[in-house]
Order: structure tokens, then C-alpha cells, then sequence
């Protein structure tokens, strides 16, 4: 169980998200001895309404669609290496898809939690990462209303355009991923791809 400085756990979804990517890339076996310990935290962490809370505390039914993706991302990533019980990732993947739709909006965009799913905005709610969890979970399908609900969405750095404890990185690399995942032909990442071009190469100058 890997534990971070972040009161929620965050760390250990990265943590194994990091390691099964090291580990299809690699094939060391220490890397795949330690996953294989770390991923049925995970696994035994969600909740039964497909969701994970806050410190992989299963017997709480909220749906926190942050934590939740971040799951997503390190289960998929064990998938794709091979490495854990696959076909209780499998199933663990699939109940994850069912539990983030429950937080879906009929205008295609995403509550943060069940116990608060009214709170967003254009540049603050969780729309982005759930729409990468669901392509990642191949519900491209069950994200059409959310990718037109962020098509005129661009990369920012402008904290107004955010909650004060919100982060506009956090923002941009989801939707970077959801838009590169759309196609490299695709009208909306050829947009994104350039606006954040010139955002980012005008930041790095800037910084001292």
C-alpha cells in the first residue's frame, strides 16, 4: 500500500499507474512483484457502486469522479501490462464505467460527487477526467454529449476561470488526453494542440 502526502491517497493510484507502465515497458520482475501486491487495494477499494472514495474506503458509497478516474487510469494500465488478476480488473473496469454515468448531467457534463453533483462550471467541473475513463474503458459512445459540452474548451493557465483550490495543469493534461484520443485528425485536437503549443512555449519563456 503506498502511501503519499495527500490526506485522500492519491499516491497509490499513481504509484501503480506508474509501475505497470514501467513494467510493459521493461518486464522487470520486481516491478511486477510489487504490482501485483499493490492492485487489489485498489480492486477491494471500490465501493459497489462502481466508484472509489477517499482512501480506498469501500464501505463509503460516494463517488468521488476525481479519485475515480485516477483508478481508472492505474487498473486500465495494469490491463494493458498484464499484470494482476486481469479478469477482476476486467470486471472492476466495466462496474467503474456504470458508476461514473450515475454523475453524468443531461448536458453531457460531470458532478464532482453523489453528494454534490450540481457543483461545475465550464473551466471547474470533473467532465474532463470522466471522459477520459470513459475512452479509456471504450464508452467512447457515452461520451458524445460530454465532448460536445467541452468543444469550445482550451487550454488555460488563468486561475480566475477556476476554483481557488483547483489547478488549470490538472485540467490541461485531461483534456489533452481526451482530445488526442479523439484523433490526430480530429478538428477539436488540432485546435487544442496548437493553442497549447503556444501556451505552453510562451510559459516557458516567461518563467525565469
Amino acid at each position: 500500500y503506498f502511501k503519499g502526502r495527500d490526506t485522500c491517497n492519491y499516491a497509490h493510484f499513481l504509484a501503480v499507474y506508474a509501475l505497470s507502465e514501467a513494467y510493459a515497458m521493461t518486464q522487470i520482475p520486481d516491478i511486477k512483484t510489487a504490482l501485483e501486491l499493490a492492485i487489489p487495494h485498489i480492486l477491494n477499494g471500490q465501493n459497489a457502486q462502481g466508484g472509489w472514495y477517499y482512501n480506498l474506503d469501500a464501505s463509503c458509497p460516494v463517488i468521488d469522479t476525481s479519485y475515480a478516474s485516477w483508478a481508472v487510469q492505474a487498473l486500465k494500465a495494469a490491463k494493458l501490462a498484464h499484470v494482476g488478476d486481469q479478469a477482476k480488473i476486467v470486471t472492476a473496469l466495466k462496474k467503474a464505467a456504470n458508476g461514473l454515468l450515475v454523475l453524468r448531467h443531461s448536458d453531457g457534463s460531470f458532478g464532482y460527487t453523489t453528494v454534490n453533483q450540481g457543483e461545475r462550471n465550464a473551466y471547474n467541473g470533473l467532465t474532463a477526467p470522466c471522459v477520459l475513463a470513459l475512452q479509456m474503458l471504450e464508452r467512447s459512445g457515452d461520451a458524445a454529449e460530454s465532448l460536445k459540452y467541452m468543444q469550445n474548451w482550451g487550454p488555460t493557465f488563468d486561475k480566475k476561470k477556476f476554483k481557488s483550490n483547483s489547478s488549470p495543469q490538472y485540467y490541461c493534461y485531461y483534456l489533452s488526453q481526451v482530445r488526442f484520443n479523439q484523433g490526430e485528425k480530429h478538428p477539436q485536437w488540432l485546435a487544442w494542440h496548437n493553442q497549447q503549443k503556444r501556451l505552453y512555449t510562451a510559459a516557458a519563456i516567461t518563467i525565469p
